[in-house]
């Protein structure tokens, strides 16, 4: 069954990309890629793209990229930095108020900046870790990154990450209530496609759950939940901020909501299911499990004033601990 439906969504994806433009294709195909949906036709029609014109849009091969694993997944990065470099001196040297306008929409320089982070998580994890330039090629990166873009949001959680990694819990925060204050200023903005990925969202709660910030993970969490309520893996990041902030009919909605959604793994249902049960044995919740409406206003989660006094603004540009030690 899941592979006859598997089928017809790669059939469906291959029509609708017939005819079209790359643009026009990459976009189609980034929508079925964020959907995990027939990825292998996808990162074909991708290739090819690539293959008929390797030196036009070097977005195409960030978007392949991200589907790859190691070095191969570094040498498409690469590539795509160098093509987006070209695609912004071709942009820059007309004059037109229609390639004006495609600068303005690719946002060429952001773009850079993100590859140059995902870069640097690569080096990060296996296998490119192990390598022993991999300190030196991470840090490399991520002031190149920073140097093209100081508040770009992949670099700041990229290097909270190498922070938390390196013990250096108290910076690791500071870079992601830099991240969390951009977050909650563009779900502000009331515009979907402002806001970063929910993937991109739910890392930086789990960063925050990792530091044991459980008050401050509930917020992004909360933004993916109010753009998609089908998610189980958030809801289930949720129930645990919940529980660890003792708010434990919380959790338990929030865990009942989790393994009612269809895309659940079988291995945080067995989590949900486990901790649903471990609050019962110790009677911190009821035994009908039942959901209410909603979960805690978000005032009794975290008074947003205090966040705010939280938050730094320095330059990460001017870092001279960018390295990993």
């Amino acid at each position: 069954m899941k592979a006859k439906k598997a089928s017809k969504k790669a059939n469906m994806f291959l029509k609708e990309i017939k005819d079209k433009s790359d643009e026009e294709m990459l976009q189609i195909a980034e929508q079925y890629l964020i959907n995990h949906e027939c990825q292998q036709q996808v990162i074909e029609a991708i290739k090819k793209s690539i293959e008929e014109k390797p030196e036009e849009n070097g977005t195409k091969y960030l978007i392949a990229a991200e589907n790859l694993q190691g070095a191969e997944a570094v040498d498409y990065y690469k590539k795509g930095i160098e093509v987006l470099e070209k695609d912004q001196i071709r942009i820059q040297e007309s004059s037109s108020e229609e390639t004006k306008g495609e600068e303005e929409k690719i946002n060429i320089p952001s773009k850079i900046a993100s590859a140059l982070s995902s870069i640097a998580e690569l080096y990060m994890t296996p296998p490119l870790c192990d390598l022993p330039e991999a300190e030196e090629t991470c840090e490399g990166a991520l002031q190149k990154a920073f140097e093209i873009e100081n508040d770009n949001l992949d670099a700041l959680q990229c290097l909270a990450n190498l922070r938390i990694m390196r013990a250096r819990d108290e910076e690791a925060i500071e870079l992601l209530d830099r991240v969390l204050k951009t977050i909650l200023e563009k779900q502000e903005l009331g515009d979907p496609q402002e806001m970063p990925s929910i993937d991109f969202r739910l890392q930086t709660s789990r960063l925050y759950m990792e530091l044991e910030q459980f008050k401050k993970a509930v917020k992004p969490l909360d933004t993916v939940i109010k753009e998609d309520d089908n998610k189980g893996e958030t809801w289930y990041l949720l129930a645990f901020c919940h529980y660890n902030l003792k708010n434990y009919q919380n959790a338990n909605e929030c865990l009942t909501n989790a393994l009612e959604c269809p895309d659940l793994t079988e291995e945080l249902k067995e989590a949900s299911t486990e901790l649903l049960e471990s609050m019962k044995g110790e009677n911190l919740i009821a035994g009908d499990t039942s959901v209410s409406e909603g979960v805690a206003d978000e005032e009794e989660i975290i008074d947003d004033e205090d966040l705010e006094k939280e938050f730094v603004e320095e330059d990460p540009s001017d870092d001279e601990d960018v390295e990993m030690q």
